[in-house]
């Protein structure tokens, strides 16, 4: 998918995935497992991120639900979830949450809604 770029940082990508979808189509429709160019969002942006960064991603869910369907659709790939922080709410809830699960000194964290995230840009 992407071409292999070298880095000398220790980047971690952090996928954030606890949303409720509810400005995504219709009523219930997870934004996350939405196809795009022939594959789930989710799973092209773990893609992007796993060649760019050369390690496994986590993944910031809100519930045991969501880490069984992300789970589903990224079976074939290495992740590790993290829970939300219950203290905080919206995207910050999932960086809070997967500090404790994120190895490295850097981290790049962006939606599971950006399937033309640039490995450039990572």
């Amino acid at each position: 998918m992407t071409e292999q770029i070298e880095t000398t940082l220790n980047v971690t990508g952090l996928v954030l995935t606890g949303g409720q979808s509810s400005r995504f189509g219709d009523d219930g429709e997870n934004k996350a497992v939405a196809t795009f160019d022939g594959h789930t969002m989710i799973g092209r942006v773990v893609d992007i991120i796993t060649e760019t960064t050369n390690q496994p991603p986590v993944v910031a869910i809100k519930t045991a639900d969501q880490q069984e369907t992300y789970a589903d659709v990224l079976s074939d790939r290495d992740v590790t979830f993290a829970f939300d922080d219950v203290a905080f709410e919206c995207p910050l809830a999932g960086v809070f949450g997967a500090v404790d699960a994120v190895e490295g000194s850097w981290v790049f964290c962006c939606g599971c809604d950006m399937p033309l995230l640039s490995p450039e840009v990572l």
